[in-house]
C-alpha cells in the first residue's frame, strides 16, 4: 500500500485488536452501511474474521440507506441481521433536544447489545468523531461498546485512503448522518416528515449526478435543513463549496422536488465549507 506509515500502522492495531477481541473468529458489528462501519467489517474479512453486522432499521434513516446496507453484506458474504426500531419512541428523541443523540444511540445500542446475544459488539466510530459535538459517544462508553477505529486514532481521511488501498468498494462514500440532524432543536420530528426529507435527498442527488456526468467533478455534497419561523417550517439546502455547489439553473427544479416530496417550501440554497453539525454550531 502507498501509504503513510502512520495510517498502515494503526491498521495493524486494529487487526490486532479485532483479533483478540473476537470469540472464536466472530464478534457482533453495528453496522450502518456507512463508510466507517463497512470498513471495519471489511478490515474484519481481510483478518480472516466473521463479524456478525447488525444493521438498526427504523425511520432515522433512509430506506435507501438500508438497502444499500443490506445489499452491501449480502454481496460481500457478510452475516446481516436487521434489527427494528424506533427512536422516536424515546420521549428525549421525540423532543429532539440537544441531548437528543445520547438518548437515541443509547437506546439503539441497548437494542443491538441484546442482539449480539453475549458477543462483544463493536461500532465504527473513528477519531475524526472526537473533534465534533457527538453527545451519543458518552451513551455508547456507559454500554461498553468498543470503536477499534477511534482506539487506533484513524481519521476519516486516513479510513478513506485504506479502503481504497485495500480495494473496498466505494471508498468515495460521503456521510449521510441519521435523518433526525436535519431538524433544528427542539423542532418535533415525525416519521412522515423524515421519510419526506428522505425522498427529497435522494432526488437531490439524482439531480446533481446528472449535472456533473459531463465533468470530473465529484456531486457536491449536501444537508437538508428544517427550522421552524413562527408557525411556518422552512426547508433549506446547504451544499459544500469545495465542489461548486449547486448549479445555477436547476434551482427551481429543486424548490419543485423538495416541495413535491416534504410538502414544505424550499427557503434557500446555501454554499457552506463545513456542513457536518449545523444546528450546534448555530444554537
Amino acid at each position: 500500500m502507498s501509504l503513510a506509515h502512520g495510517a498502515e500502522h494503526k491498521l495493524a492495531l486494529v487487526h490486532e485488536r479485532l483479533t483478540q477481541l473476537a470469540d472464536k473468529g466472530r464478534f457482533a458489528l453495528a453496522f450502518s452501511g456507512g463508510l466507517d462501519s463497512r470498513f471495519l467489517a471489511h478490515t474484519a474479512q481481510l483478518a480472516g474474521l466473521e463479524p456478525v453486522l447488525l444493521h438498526a432499521q427504523g425511520p432515522h434513516m433512509a430506506l435507501r440507506e438500508h438497502i444499500f446496507a443490506q445489499t452491501w453484506a449480502q454481496e460481500h458474504r457478510f452475516a446481516c441481521h436487521t434489527v427494528p426500531v424506533n427512536p422516536l419512541e424515546v420521549p428525549e428523541v421525540a423532543a429532539n433536544s440537544r441531548m437528543r443523540c445520547y438518548h437515541c444511540k443509547h437506546f439503539l445500542f441497548s437494542a443491538l447489545l441484546h442482539t449480539a446475544g453475549g458477543l462483544p459488539l463493536l461500532d465504527g466510530t473513528q477519531a475524526s468523531d472526537a473533534c465534533a459535538y457527538r453527545p451519543g459517544i458518552v451513551a455508547l462508553r456507559e454500554l461498553g461498546i468498543i470503536s477499534p477505529l477511534a482506539d487506533a486514532g484513524l481519521t476519516k481521511a486516513e479510513i478513506r485512503a485504506l479502503a481504497a488501498a485495500t480495494a473496498m468498494t466505494f471508498p468515495q462514500q460521503q456521510a449521510r448522518p441519521c435523518l433526525l440532524t436535519r431538524f433544528a432543536y427542539d423542532l418535533r420530528p415525525d416519521e412522515k416528515t423524515l421519510a419526506g426529507l428522505a425522498r427529497a435527498e435522494e432526488g437531490i442527488e439524482s439531480v446533481l449526478r446528472l449535472c456533473t456526468l459531463s465533468g470530473d467533478k465529484e456531486i457536491p455534497d449536501f444537508r437538508l435543513r428544517m427550522t421552524q419561523h413562527g408557525t411556518e417550517l422552512h426547508i433549506r439546502l446547504h451544499t459544500d463549496v469545495e465542489t461548486g455547489g449547486v448549479p445555477a439553473g436547476m434551482k427551481k427544479h429543486l424548490e419543485i422536488l423538495v416541495r413535491a416530496a416534504t410538502g414544505t417550501p424550499l427557503a434557500c440554497i446555501r454554499i457552506m465549507p463545513s456542513l457536518s453539525g449545523f444546528f450546534d454550531r448555530t444554537t
